[in-house]
């Protein structure tokens, strides 16, 4: 598809574009510039709708804080025309970072989605900051209720325990509440509920004063790895069990951070996807030779 960008025109590829949305003939709509490639008749502008950088730039545009330097963007992933993760901190105790991305009565956020023609469609979940890894990866599950995260930094892991009747809104549909948080916080997300939790716990304990494993839970015998495993065993059936009535059963879930998403690892500085001008555009034609 080819747009309209003032005097000259760019190129929005098919997976560039939203999934299911229709860019009506003459209408006008934003993108973000993502490349600029040289040719010999002169320069082809690449746009997306899709870029996580087109939400952050839509914020901007949407929420004064944002432009002031009093509330930063963080981090963001995305499943464009699906489900958006936005993480924000506050600059100034005073202001609220996800009431002003919010904005009174949802507006500022209604506004975004608006903008990117999917406010029944695109879900945005707007999450508060944490330097604290274990804080960060509980926020990002929102609007799940965690009861508790454990962090094997060697693994990469962040073990995450959620009330039971927490368990199938904390995975998200087909997995994508988990998988979104864990490449918002780039930690790989072990979700259990706390009835199988407590079932692995109990377990181990059992095994371990029996003389099974040590206190690290490592077998001591044959004996011992079969305890463990059996251990395991239980534990998930307990969960599959808690989910066997719903379509959501991915239960843990990996960073696998893509090139639309914004790299996250506590860093000092708000993190911006390159390039970051959001421009208005205007779909004059379905161009038939555009290479989606």
């Amino acid at each position: 598809t080819l747009i309209e960008l003032g005097r000259t025109e760019a190129l929005l590829p098919y997976q560039e574009q939203i999934p299911n949305e229709r860019l009506e003939h003459g209408a006008h709509t934003r993108a973000v510039v993502i490349e600029v490639r040289k040719q010999l008749r002169g320069a082809q502008i690449v746009a997306s709708r899709t870029h996580p950088a087109l939400v952050v730039g839509l914020f901007a545009l949407e929420v004064p804080e944002i432009e002031e330097g009093i509330v930063e963007i963080k981090g963001i992933a995305r499943e464009a025309g699906h489900r958006t993760k936005v993480a924000v901190m506050s600059n100034d105790r005073d202001v609220d970072p996800v009431g002003a991305c919010v904005g009174p009565g949802g507006q500022r956020a209604r506004s975004v989605q608006k903008e990117l023609h999917a406010e029944e469609l695109e879900r945005i979940d707007i999450v508060r900051w944490a330097d604290e890894p274990e804080q960060l990866v509980g926020n990002a599950l929102s609007p799940a209720k965690v009861s508790s995260v454990y962090l094997y930094p060697e693994e990469g892991t962040a073990l995450v325990v959620v009330p039971d009747y927490q368990l199938s809104l904390a995975i998200g549909r087909e997995g994508q509440n988990a998988r979104l948080a864990a490449r918002l916080t780039g930690w790989r997300i072990d979700i259990k509920s706390e009835t199988q939790f407590a079932e692995e716990q109990r377990a181990f304990q059992e095994a371990f004063e029996a003389g099974l494993i040590d206190e690290y839970g490592n077998p001591l015998s044959d004996e011992g790895a079969k305890a463990i495993e059996a251990a395991f065993e239980s534990a998930e059936a307990v969960r599959r069990s808690a989910l066997e009535d719903e379509e959501d059963d991915v239960l843990s879930a990996e960073p696998d951070a893509t090139p639309t998403d914004l790299p996250i690892g506590a860093p000092p500085d708000p993190i911006v996807p390159e390039p970051t001008e959001v421009v208005e555009v205007t779909d004059p034609e379905q161009d038939p030779t555009a290479t989606p």
